[in-house]
């Protein structure tokens, strides 16, 4: 009996323990699957959070790629520049279809680029640059394009996005000034002139060749006050009185005044202005030239002096001194001549000669002309 009461006993206490150890890993089990589930449950609830901005990125980007197809023109290439991808608007300027374009490196849409755009974009660097393209049919095409590369893990470009902007209008209109602009400056090196521009507040802008070679200046158009110590310390003032009031009203103007030549010699020169209009009115811009007249100048003043001296000499004789053109005008007469008909130099023939004597002194006059002698005669007066 006491066997079997120790035995029973430890029947017991193995129950015991084996109650207990299924209480506690039942315990355990179920905190287990507690945890499990409750982080099944937030893993569900994070995956459907990060479900939810994944399709809010997706529907953002798909209304950017939206907006972006509808303002530019839009291309995919792989490292090597074959497209992969492009948008309707690039197919619609190229002239080919996306199924000709994929895959293909086509040379009629490809620019005339250099180191300047693969330097950078093989580096895995953005580039931004104008770009000049053929369409299927020939047509130039100007873009205003940006590159960006898509780099894998260890930075090496994988991708390109290109991003384009037509500008062909723009550009036409550029090269079109730049055109105009260069024959301008061509048409004013082959003047005889000092061709210059200025502003309407008179700062010059430029200066032709034959400017810098008169004047020895060189490099950027000077500053008016610069340009006006050019001018002779004599003249400058009358210069400014003569240009003052044109330039106020915006009207052309001329003006005579010695100018330093390179060498240090004053020289006269004649100098024009004629302004410039915008489509309000407005003046835009001041155009002139400045001739070398110093020669001419001379001449004339010779031609002056030489007169004068012709002048004064008939003046002193008392004999009716005078000398007509072949077409009867009276170009010069001495004063004897004017005190006694009381007529000008320039006055008509028909009013000095007697109405008697015209016939017989005009055959005079046509037979000294046609013989180039000299012939003496006296008509009544």
């Amino acid at each position: 009996d006491r066997l079997l009461a120790a035995r029973m006993r430890d029947v017991d206490a193995v129950r015991a323990r084996s109650a207990a150890t299924t209480a506690v890993t039942t315990a355990l089990l179920v905190a287990l699957l507690t945890t499990v589930y409750l982080g099944a449950r937030h893993s569900r609830n994070r995956m459907a959070a990060l479900l939810q901005a994944s399709e809010a990125a997706r529907g953002e980007l798909e209304f950017l790629q939206r907006a972006l197809d509808q303002a530019a023109i839009v291309a995919v290439t792989d490292a090597k520049g074959r497209l992969l991808h492009v948008n309707d608007a690039f197919a619609a300027a190229s002239g080919f279809g996306p199924a000709e374009l994929a895959g293909r490196d086509f040379p009629v849409v490809q620019a005339e680029l250099g180191e300047a755009f693969y330097e950078p974009v093989t580096q895995g660097r953005p580039w931004r640059g104008e770009v000049r393209s053929h369409a299927r049919d020939g047509r130039e095409m100007w873009t205003d394009s940006t590159v960006v590369p898509l780099l894998d893990p260890e930075g090496r470009p994988q991708r390109y996005i290109a991003i384009h902007y037509e500008i062909t209008d723009r550009k036409r209109a550029e090269l079109a000034l730049r055109d105009s602009e260069s024959r301008y400056r061509t048409l004013t090196e082959a003047l005889p002139h000092m061709v210059w521009t200025a502003t309407p507040a008179l700062q010059p802008t430029y200066f032709s060749r034959h400017w810098t070679e008169y004047t020895g200046l060189s490099g950027q158009a000077p500053d008016f006050e610069d340009w006006l110590a050019l001018v002779h310390p004599e003249d400058r003032a009358a210069f400014l009185d003569a240009v003052g009031a044109p330039i106020a009203r915006g009207e052309p103007h001329e003006a005579q005044f010695r100018l330093r030549r390179q060498d240090g010699a004053w020289r006269r020169v004649s100098s024009r202005a004629a302004p410039r209009r915008g489509d309000d009115g407005e003046v835009v811009q001041w155009v002139g030239t400045i001739t070398d007249i110093h020669d001419r100048w001379q001449a004339e003043q010779s031609l002056h002096e030489s007169q004068a001296l012709v002048q004064a000499i008939v003046d002193g004789s008392t004999a009716l001194v005078f000398a007509k053109d072949l077409e009867g005008r009276y170009f010069l007469t001495n004063r004897a001549w004017q005190r006694l008909l009381g007529l000008p130099a320039d006055g008509p023939r028909a009013s000095i000669i007697d109405a008697n004597d015209s016939p017989r002194c005009d055959c005079i006059c046509w037979n000294v002309s046609a013989s180039r002698s000299a012939w003496t005669k006296f008509a009544g007066v």
